[in-house]
């Protein structure tokens, strides 16, 4: 992205002392985006974590973009890995 000149900033993802999503951080970053900005979400499986949003968080992070017309980037390399259904692992599109 940087090489064609985009600027790269990264959102809140993972809690540490929680061991799990901080969904409210990435939220709250989003929110800060500037209008338009594209977003990289991992489909499922998230790498390096494993933690995947729920079904209702997607659905939420979904209103949150159209909001804000954030354009999801998804990267989807491990769809099937996370549950072994290539359609629940692609909930989120």
């Amino acid at each position: 992205f940087r090489e064609v000149g985009m600027s790269v900033k990264y959102h809140k993802y993972w809690d540490k002392n929680a061991q799990w999503v901080d969904f409210a951080g990435m939220k709250e970053d989003l929110e800060a985006a500037p209008n338009g900005s594209v977003v990289v979400l991992h489909l499922c499986s998230h790498n390096p974590s494993g933690a995947d949003l729920t079904e209702s968080q997607w659905m939420e992070l979904a209103d949150l973009m159209q909001s804000k017309r954030h354009l999801a980037f998804f990267d989807a390399a491990y769809q099937g890995y996370a549950t072994g259904d290539l359609d629940a692992d692609s909930f989120s599109l």
